[in-house]
């Protein structure tokens, strides 16, 4: 994160210049017009902006809602862009890090999990990469799952859905499509077989509902790699995490936590 600037707004504060650098991204990778990309973002509580430092330009973006249910609190991340050449920079680690450490604080009794929606097999891999994750290759999404995606649609008004074989398929982009999604191919994953078997329409616009509980091992997982980049630069601090980690992660999400407050990351 240090060559990148991030600025969290709310869509109805963006400003003309980013609305134009907020389309102007996602039309290099998405057949989507100027009308129903910004419609697309309204419902997000808010967007963050990451811009590089040296070129000012615009070269990734993230809606985030909070959903709350009664027993349920849940960080969905939508509208999610990053520039090909910024993959590999810890924007989506970082992002992911902040807003589920937020949870661990404000919601401590309440069942936390991240959800979304995935387009291509890159953004399912990821959310594999911290399970239990579903949809998943090794079994078939639990029925009560499957009910908590549902409710999680309602809350986001989502309406134009269908459940194949325990996976929730979205399909309210579909009919904004006249061609294909995406603009530019994805790269080869692993999960490409199993993402086009349970999604085959997804360059039609149709998107598979993903959900992960939120676990105290994968919340540290995911924190170590968010913070990476400044935590090999205190190696006392790193190596203290990566001892911990496995034998006290509520001690180590305290570490995480206070190294996020000093790099103010809570925004």
């Amino acid at each position: 994160m240090k060559k990148i600037d991030l600025i969290v707004v709310k869509p109805a504060h963006l400003s003309s210049k980013q609305k134009s650098d907020y389309v102007t991204l996602h039309q290099e990778y998405l057949f989507l017009d100027k009308e129903t990309l910004l419609e697309y973002l309204a419902p997000r509580d808010y967007v963050l902006l990451f811009y590089d430092k040296k070129t000012k330009k615009l070269v990734s973006t993230i809606g985030v809602s909070i959903i709350h249910l009664k027993k349920d609190v849940l960080v969905y991340f939508g509208n999610v862009v990053v520039e090909t050449s910024y993959k590999h920079s810890g924007i989506i680690s970082y992002a992911m890090t902040k807003h589920i450490l937020k949870l661990f604080l404000l919601y401590p009794f309440k069942n936390k999990y991240c959800c979304g929606l995935a387009s291509s097999s890159g953004t399912l891999e990821y959310s594999l990469k911290y399970p239990p994750s579903w949809p998943s290759p090794k079994e078939k999404t639990p029925p009560n799952i499957v009910q908590l995606m549902l409710d999680v649609l309602q809350k986001l008004n989502i309406d134009k859905y269908r459940v194949e074989n325990g996976n929730v398929i979205t399909y309210n982009l579909s009919e904004k499509i006249n061609s294909t999604f995406h603009r530019k191919g994805h790269s080869s994953t692993r999960m490409d077989k199993y993402f086009n078997k349970i999604n085959p329409h997804s360059e039609h616009g149709e998107q598979v509902f993903f959900l992960n509980p939120i676990t105290m091992k994968n919340t540290v997982n995911l924190a170590v790699r968010g913070f990476h980049n400044h935590l090999i630069k205190h190696p006392k601090l790193y190596h203290k995490i990566m001892k911990c980690k496995a034998t006290k992660p509520v001690y180590t999400i305290v570490l995480l936590t206070i190294t996020m407050i000093k790099l103010k990351f809570i925004k």
